[in-house]
């Protein structure tokens, strides 16, 4: 595997999940209530294929038993590797939703000049106001296998992987997936200071009755088939949903996200290289906020290194790279690689009274006021 195992915030829930794939997978019966209703939640949910759980859970017993063990308790491991007695305490244990451990998961928060003191009030929009969050494109601050200066990589070949959750007004986790680039499997000869328009595809549209959470998976086309990555997504978060509605907890739109980001750092090996996954979690007001603020040209940061003949040594410099892609905010992805995804937020409706923001001058409003949300 590339990524070191690390500590899961709930391992019962996690461990359960992983042993419902294989016996989604499998067609073996599940042996207590939870894993029933994560499998028949599987088989009721369209585009769900038991190849993708088969290679999720080959990837996941390539982990050794010890390394599951210790990290899941009984619950990393498969029917075949459990005693007689482990199987009937797995038989009976209830899933319970333990403590989350959400550091490294920061909500979304405004950032602002720094002769800003407050972030302004968002402006009311009509009730039945519908809000679109689109994907708009993406800035390569530093191509995959490049490395202070030693930059001699090939091109990079990257696509993402939008997850969007929130709360429908049944109380249940509605949970949307979306591919990009839209209509073909990767972006093409990307490299570092470079950026990719769009395609821009809406990948949440709902009206603001509570948080919408944001998984962004940037990874770089090598070996893999992003096909299959993305039959894998639909399925894991599948089953994590279930589970958690399960558990009685299943309005919680950061868990899902959360756990999910755990999860694949023990079953990502698709043969493609991960940029890295980010995380954030958009509130009604700061959703609000963007929609009624105009979406400004992405200026993204390259960092150039040259050789000095003064110096005898290569000096970094950093270099402003104005794009035409229009953000409001972004998320960042730096695990191998420097990326940023980029997003806006538009409304159908216009707020119900005009709206200019702290500052009633639009081009101060536009350039002290500029929302600088996302990392990186």
């Amino acid at each position: 595997m590339k990524r070191a195992p690390q500590q899961v915030s709930n391992p019962k829930l996690l461990g359960t999940v992983i042993r419902s794939l294989e016996a989604f997978s499998k067609k073996q019966k599940p042996i207590n209530s939870a894993e029933e209703a994560i499998v028949e939640a599987l088989i009721n949910t369209p585009k769900i294929k038991q190849q993708a759980a088969k290679r999720i859970c080959e990837r996941f017993r390539g982990w050794s038993r010890t390394t599951r063990l210790k990290a899941f308790g009984p619950f990393g491991l498969f029917d075949n590797e459990l005693s007689g007695d482990t199987l009937s305490y797995l038989s009976k244990a209830e899933v319970q939703l333990e403590s989350m451990v959400t550091a490294g998961y920061p909500d979304t928060v405004f950032s602002f000049q720094e002769d800003d003191v407050n972030p302004p009030a968002p402006p009311e929009f009509p009730d039945d106001t519908e809000f679109t969050i689109e994907y708009t494109g993406l800035y390569c601050r530093q191509r995959t296998g490049d490395r202070g200066f030693w930059k001699f990589s090939n091109s990079d070949e990257p696509y993402v992987t939008t997850i969007a959750v929130h709360v429908d007004t049944q109380g249940q986790n509605e949970v949307r997936e979306e591919f990009h680039p839209v209509g073909t499997d990767a972006y093409s000869d990307v490299d570092s200071g470079e950026w990719r328009e769009g395609p821009i595809a809406a990948i949440w549209q709902g009206e603001l009755k509570g948080d919408v959470s944001l998984v962004v998976i940037a990874m770089e086309q090598d070996e893999g088939d992003p096909n299959a990555w993305r039959d894998e997504i639909r399925l894991v978060v599948s089953a994590i949903s279930a589970g958690l509605a399960w558990s009685g907890v299943g309005a919680i739109p950061a868990a899902i996200a959360a756990l999910l980001g755990e999860l694949l750092n023990w079953i990502l090996d698709t043969g493609d290289d991960e940029i890295g996954q980010d995380l954030m979690v958009l509130t009604p007001q700061s959703l609000a906020l963007f929609a009624a603020w105009p979406a400004n040209p992405y200026l993204g940061r390259y960092d150039k290194g040259e050789y000095s003949i003064i110096a005898e040594a290569y000096v970094n410099q950093t270099e402003w790279v104005k794009t035409n892609i229009p953000y409001h905010f972004t998320t960042y992805h730096d695990l191998s690689g420097r990326y940023n995804c980029l997003f806006r937020v538009r409304a159908n409706k216009p707020p119900k009274v005009q709206w200019f923001g702290p500052d009633l001058n639009e081009k101060a409003r536009v350039s002290r006021f500029k929302p600088l949300v996302g990392r990186g």
